[in-house]
């Protein structure tokens, strides 16, 4: 071909590459010829036992690989056979259940069936034999009774072979299922399943033992319809696999598939289907390995028997095929070692040559001596199944082989001279790069898409690139092109189905996974994990202990715990735990895992699918929650079906209505009807849920014990997703105590507007009582006052200190009289009027004291405390006439949420608690909602005011407390007074403050005052008192005179109330003016927005109206004798 011919070489002769001309050795030189034929021997050897060993070890890969091959493939065929036979057998098995099939077989005395009857009962077996065999593909069905006698058959049944009935009998005498092929002929061939047909109970008496066989059923089947194309599935085409049927007959094996390839003589009784009984010894048991099949052929297998058969499966492809790809690389390996040792000899033959400088003579031998090894070594090279290109170091082509040339369909002088570029074209990038990139560095290859001249498209080709040294320094490039079409269709079909595999498992919605089952460090999880819980898949390949640092601290002991037990048991298992998210999230997995062993059953590998269950974890937390709630709920519930039946109720039910749940279950709600309301309400009721409405309104029911109790219930409709309604829902609140401190409220609130009221017509009544005891007072004061005149002045004062006792009782109880509290101890306050008390109740009734102690210090006016206890003392003298006990007690006590609940409107915290206690005539309800009116009595006409309980009730009010009575007639009553508990010490007792020995004065006054009379009686008293006056009408005037008045004003006497200004805010802004300036409040109540509740304005003192002249002028020198101190 011209590829390495001599012509090339003699043509690079000329280059200068090589030196054709050898000289004739001398005598020295030759005697060191046998160093370089060791040289050649001892490298020749080294190359060709690299090679043989590296083409061996390919050699042994490869079949092993083909090895593995087949017994896959051979077991899985086997699995696919063995359930096809199960399946056949369940048909056999249920078939012989059938009535009919052992009515038929039962003797004529014992089952009944004689002449017609009995063909009657056969035909129909046989039509329902004849739908079994269309429905299943089988050939033919048949009865057949222990003895032989074919009973009834499928309208498709043929005579029934010898063979077959005689295999009947054996079968039938075993009572073992049977499957095999019977009476095969070259025409036909069919695989018969026998199944004994057991006596079971009938109604007759016994004869046989039960269970005995009294026939079979025999279920023929063509093996090609179901049976033989499962062995020719194959998920790689190949040329020669073959997977074969075999069936054990005596000593011999019969082939029960159809052959593959032509078979061979029919030397056997069998046929050509028959196998030695030397080769039906080797494959009784599953084995492997390399053997002669049936054409003679040596053919790499693997065989297995099939479990409950006398079957054996065979599979096997030819040794030459799947060696094919490795013989190629072997001979191109073979012929590259070849090669190597040429060019390795062709050296050594030009060194000697170069060295020794030979003769003419010498060098022309030796050259066509290298003609011939060249030309020797171009057979050989135009042989090797790849195809070689001879490349100059520019990369222009020098030779071609053989292989190279009829495979792209080109002539030598299309190739030989021209560049590699223009000889074949790459289409597209290299697909793939093995070993090195760089010439220079050793061989390397590269996978392309080809095209060449010939013009015969384009395709997958392997090139090797090696540089080879002439020894000159002027070195050749030997590229390789090896046609990958086949191979390349191979992975690429692998990796196409690895792909599919690997987009399968990222598209389900789920974290597939795999790890190591020691560590439990993962190997494989798909995209999902990245999606559910927000780490990295790198993350969870990567950090050690990933799975379990990640479970939740609460789960992971027990989820542990509970794998490792499943591993050591080598069972599969599934895991519901919780993972926290890379947000911290908690995630619920529910986890399915499969535990790979190994040929010792260890653990190896943990495969597994984790479902993410946080919704559903939530929808159930969110039930259980919901349910929780419910029954744990105050409020009663129930719930019922749309005619009202009652399908569940809660606790708190049951505790308001006195039914349990399993008495109120199934009931109508009108178990609790109390007859309270007439039938329009329950009209309305109905009327209004079945319309779809909410209904909502209080009711009256009826416990379980006939007691009632009053409730409010909402009642909602239920529906289900069409809008239906499917149940009612009704949600019950007890108002019984609800309504119970409603009317303590309104008691409360009817008390507050009275004490509005009554405080209101004091303060009138203050203002003229002002004037009238101030008047009387100047008259009876008046020297030239006689008689009976300054008696008739003396009646008027001592009513109008009457009519202001009164109205200080109003205002006592409207609780806008000033206080002047201060800490102190209530024993104290008992104890000192303890006397009083005795002399006040007389000496037909008993005082008894029982005084706690340690008492917690209280805020009030002792003067106060102790009108309370005189009022309370009266009152229950009052109730004892014919004598009786009064008990008063202290004590401490603190006040829970639910204890203030039932003495509303008590707060808890707390409380000194006062109790006074009669044991008197008692009251009654009604009563007892009116005491503390004022002006209500239940005394005589003229010996009661009705304001004794008043005031108790507006002075332990305004101090803050809470006031509670108790009690039944003729039992006496209780009156508890709680009084808040205060932080501050108590204090010393004062020893009394110094008063002034006269009561006039010359400071400067200013008086504010609206009331033109009262501010005209003040004025005349306080300027016969000696002092200087400047009066103002309005809060406003009486800035002005400040401003306008140069001198000191040394007091501010102010009413309280005045209209647009009142006297505290006077107060203030004339103490801006006049730091020094001290300041007296006079009025007939006070109020809220004036003074801080319960007592004075800081700074300021207070005269109570009305009040003498005297009064005035001695508060007035009080004030201004110095510092005000408190009484």
């Amino acid at each position: 071909m011209g590829a390495f011919s001599p012509e090339t070489d003699a043509a690079s002769s000329t280059t200068g590459e090589f030196s054709p001309h050898l000289v004739e050795p001398s005598e020295g030189s030759r005697g060191y010829l046998w160093h370089y034929l060791l040289a050649f021997f001892a490298g020749a050897v080294l190359i060709s036992a690299l090679t043989g060993f590296h083409i061996l070890e390919k050699r042994k890969a490869t079949i092993a690989y083909w090895q593995d091959q087949q017994s896959t493939i051979a077991g899985d065929r086997a699995r696919l056979i063995s359930n096809w036979l199960a399946e056949r057998r369940a048909d056999a098995e249920l078939l012989s259940l059938y009535p009919s099939v052992q009515r038929l077989l039962w003797p004529v005395e014992e089952s009944g069936l004689t002449g017609a009857l009995r063909a009657e009962e056969a035909g129909h077996l046989s039509a329902f034999m004849d739908q079994v065999a269309f429905t299943h593909s089988y050939a033919a069905i048949s009865l057949v009774s222990s003895d032989g006698q074919v009973v009834a058959r499928s309208a498709t049944s043929e005579s029934m072979a010898p063979a077959v009935i005689e295999r009947a009998r054996q079968v039938s005498q075993g009572r073992a299922f049977w499957v095999g092929a019977l009476g095969q002929t070259q025409a036909s061939s069919y695989v018969y399943f026998l199944s004994p047909v057991l006596a079971g109970a009938r109604s007759r008496a016994e004869v046989q033992p039960p269970s005995s066989s009294l026939g079979l059923l025999v279920l023929q089947i063509d093996p090609r319809k179901g049976l033989f194309p499962l062995l020719k599935v194959e998920s790689v085409p190949t040329e020669s696999g073959e997977t074969l049927l075999l069936e054990r007959q005596g000593n011999e094996l019969v082939y029960l598939s159809p052959l593959r390839s032509a078979p061979f003589p029919q030397s056997s009784p069998h046929g050509p289907q028959a196998v030695p009984a030397a080769e039906a010894g080797q494959v009784g048991k599953s084995l492997s390995g390399e053997r002669v099949d049936y054409r003679g052929v040596r053919v790499l297998s693997a065989v297995l028997p099939i479990p409950l058969t006398d079957w054996i499966l065979v599979r096997k492809i030819d040794r030459q095929e799947a060696l094919e790809d490795f013989s190629t690389r072997a001979r191109l390996e073979a012929m590259v070692g070849l090669l190597i040792i040429l060019v390795y000899a062709y050296l050594l033959v030009g060194y000697r040559r170069t060295t020794l400088g030979r003769a003419l003579e010498e060098r022309v031998a030796h050259q066509q001596a290298i003609l011939a090894l060249q030309a020797f070594a171009q057979e050989m090279v135009d042989n090797v199944p790849v195809g070689l290109l001879m490349l100059s170091p520019d990369l222009n082509v020098l030779s071609a082989n053989r292989t190279f040339l009829e495979g792209f369909h080109v002539r030598p002088e299309k190739v030989i001279g021209r560049s590699l570029p223009e000889v074949i074209q790459a289409e597209g990038p290299p697909r793939r790069l093995i070993g090195d990139t760089e010439v220079g560095n050793g061989p390397h290859d590269v996978l392309l898409n080809l095209a060449a001249l010939g013009g015969m498209g384009t395709r997958p080709a392997r090139l090797g690139l090696t540089q080879i040294s002439n020894g000159q320094g002027k070195g050749r490039l030997l590229l390789t092109v090896e046609d990958q079409t086949e191979s390349e269709r191979l992975r690429t079909a692998a990796e196409a189905s690895e792909r599919r595999l690997r987009e399968l498992v990222q598209s389900i919605d789920a974290i597939v996974w795999e790890a190591d089952a020691q560590t439990h460090q993962f190997t494989f999880v798909s995209q999902r994990a990245e999606q559910i819980l927000g780490y990295p898949v790198e993350q969870w390949l990567n950090e050690a202990g990933f799975w379990e640092g990640h479970l939740h601290p609460l789960d992971r002991e027990q989820v542990v715990a509970a794998r490792r037990q499943a591993m050591a048991e080598g069972r599969d298992h599934s895991l519901e735990y919780g993972m926290v998210a890379a947000d911290r999230r908690l995630v619920w997995l529910h986890d399915t895992t499969h535990v790979v062993l190994d040929s010792e059953r260890r653990p190896i590998h943990l495969r597994g699918v984790a479902i993410d269950s946080t919704k559903e974890k939530s929808a159930e937390a969110e039930r259980t929650l919901l349910i929780t709630a419910i029954e744990q709920s105050a409020e009663g519930i129930f719930i019922t079906d749309a005619k009202g039946t009652i399908e569940y109720v809660n606790p708190a039910f049951c505790r308001d209505s006195g039914y349990s749940r399993a008495e109120a279950l199934g009931k109508n709600p009108r178990i609790l009807k109390s007859g309270k309301q007439n039938e329009a309400f329950y009209k309305k009721l109905w009327t209004t849920v079945l319309g779809g409405e909410i209904w909502q309104d209080e009711i009256v029911n009826r416990r379980r014990d006939g007691s009632f109790y009053s409730e409010h219930m909402t009642i909602t409709p239920v529906r289900d997703q069409r809008g239906e309604i499917t149940h009612f829902i009704a949600i019950k609140a007890e108002v019984t105590e609800r309504k119970r401190l409603e009317q303590q409220l309104r008691q409360a609130q009817k008390m507050e507007a009275v004490g509005r009221l009554a405080g209101g017509v004091a303060h009138d009544f203050n203002n003229m009582l002002t004037i009238i005891s101030g008047y009387s007072g100047l008259l009876f004061d008046y020297p030239g006052m006689a008689e009976p005149l300054r008696g008739y002045v003396d009646e008027i004062r001592n009513a109008a200190g009457r009519a202001a006792s009164l109205t200080r009782q109003l205002l006592a109880f409207s609780r806008q009289q000033v206080l002047a509290p201060r800490v102190l101890d209530l024993n104290s306050v008992v104890s000192n009027i303890q006397k009083m008390l005795k002399r006040l109740i007389g000496e037909d009734i008993d005082l008894v004291t029982a005084l706690g102690e340690r008492l917690w210090p209280i805020m009030a006016d002792p003067g106060q405390l102790e009108q309370v206890l005189m009022n309370l003392a009266v009152n229950a003298r009052d109730a004892m006439p014919e004598g009786g006990v009064v008990t008063i007690e202290t004590s401490n006590v603190k006040m829970d949420a639910a204890s203030a609940q039932a003495h509303f409107p008590l707060k808890p915290g707390p409380y000194v608690l006062l109790t006074f206690s009669d044991t008197g005539i008692g009251m009654d309800a009604e009563t007892q909602a009116r005491i503390f009116e004022p002006f209500f009595t239940t005394k005589e006409m003229g010996k009661g005011t009705g304001l004794g309980l008043a005031m108790v009730y507006g002075i332990v009010k305004q101090s803050g407390g809470y006031i509670w009575v108790s009690s039944d007639v003729g039992k006496g009553a209780t009156f508890k007074i709680y009084l808040p508990r205060t932080e501050i010490e108590v204090d010393d007792p004062s020893s009394g403050r110094a008063r002034p020995e006269a009561l006039r004065g010359t400071e400067t006054l200013l008086l504010a005052e609206d009331d033109d009379s009262v501010r005209e009686l003040v004025r005349n008293v306080l300027r016969e008192s000696g002092y200087k006056v400047l009066e103002a009408s309005r809060g406003e005037e009486a800035l002005e005179l400040s401003e306008l008045f140069a001198g000191k004003i040394d007091l501010l006497v102010t009413d309280v109330v005045m209209p647009q200004m009142n006297g505290r805010e006077l107060a203030r802004q004339l103490l801006n003016q006049r730091p020094q300036l001290k300041v007296l409040y006079i009025s007939g109540y006070a109020d809220n927005a004036v003074f801080y509740p319960g007592g004075l304005d800081a700074g300021g003192a207070f005269l109570q109206k009305p009040f003498t002249p005297e009064a005035l002028a001695r508060k007035v020198r009080e004030v201004l004798g110095g510092p005000y101190r408190r009484s």
